[in-house]
């Protein structure tokens, strides 16, 4: 079904980025000139503010936590964390409760979890885990990290980027689930995701102009929905999800996975496109350690699980 305008916001500088938070109903927009402004949905002509850090720097990103309880906001040399108060009519936002140096290179992509660390993703393609005044590095992409989803549970994040390679990582285990690689024929790489709201699946769209299901717990692909747009936001619903295509479309599917998956399922049976799953050994150890054992690094011991070509 075709997208219609509800409403006009006006804004004092070109957008960078935006960000929803569906329960508390804000929309947070982050602009060039380092403001960040927030519109209470229900009060569209209400504006709240949060002003840039000294120097004016940019808004690269914006992340909001899963429980929408805290709010990440990467400048080009800061990195602010901020938390709700509650309001009369909406919450408010107080002054940042946490302030770090952003990373060398510009945040392209930063997810906040509720216990306020973080994951940033750089032009450059590196990775970062911030977890109690320690920076983790996770396994680099080729290039700009485009895309980094929580599941619900704050157990997994997926991080995709402008190349074929996207990653799902356990966050509590600090470890490497999976590392999923999709090579298209025409484009690659991946805009959104979005984890189901069980967090069994998660949703994915790629500049292939295709909407894609993977399974958290295996990593296999399970369904490819071609929509002839790229899709640049999807939102998980309790029978599918929600996505909007460049083309002003709005896509609402349901999706049901089968109990059991025969072995010769193969979701790319009338394309060219291929996938390769990657899984760690379930006996691999963790990349988060305790600060004292940081100086002994490990890396996750990585089986070919799943590998699926048509040509």
């Amino acid at each position: 079904m075709a997208g219609s305008s509800v409403d006009t916001i006006d804004c004092s500088a070109e957008v960078c980025c935006l960000e929803v938070a569906q329960l508390k109903k804000l929309l947070f927009c982050g602009v060039r000139s380092g403001t960040v402004l927030v519109y209470p949905l229900e009060f569209r002509h209400d504006t709240m503010c949060i002003p840039p850090p000294e120097p004016l720097q940019k808004v690269c990103s914006i992340g909001l936590s899963k429980l929408e309880d805290r709010l990440a906001v990467a400048y080009e040399d800061t990195i602010l964390v901020f938390d709700f108060n509650p309001g009369k009519d909406y919450p408010v936002i107080p002054g940042p409760i946490h302030k770090l140096a952003a990373p060398q290179h510009t945040v392209s992509s930063i997810a906040v979890l509720s216990d306020c660390s973080l994951l940033c993703g750089l032009e450059n393609g590196e990775v970062s885990f911030l977890k109690d005044s320690n920076a983790v590095p996770l396994q680099a992409h080729s290039s700009q990290i485009t895309c980094i989803a929580i599941s619900n549970q704050e157990i997994h994040a997926l991080v995709g980027s402008q190349d074929s390679i996207q990653r799902l990582w356990n966050l509590k285990l600090g470890l490497l689930d999976h590392e999923m690689k999709y090579k298209s024929f025409f484009f690659e790489g991946i805009l959104c995701a979005a984890f189901s709201q069980d967090d069994q699946y998660v949703y994915t769209g790629s500049h292939d102009r295709s909407i894609k299901v993977w399974h958290t717990g295996n990593g296999s692909l399970l369904a490819v929905q071609y929509v002839y747009a790229s899709v640049p936001r999807i939102v998980a619903t309790s029978e599918g999800f929600i996505a909007v295509s460049h083309l002003g479309y709005i896509i609402k599917e349901r999706f049901i996975s089968p109990k059991i998956i025969q072995a010769q399922y193969n979701p790319l049976q009338n394309s060219r496109d291929q996938y390769t799953v990657t899984s760690r050994e379930r006996a691999a150890l963790p990349l988060l350690r305790a600060p004292a054992q940081q100086g002994k690094s490990s890396k996750p011991t990585l089986k070919r699980s799943q590998s699926c070509a048509v040509l």
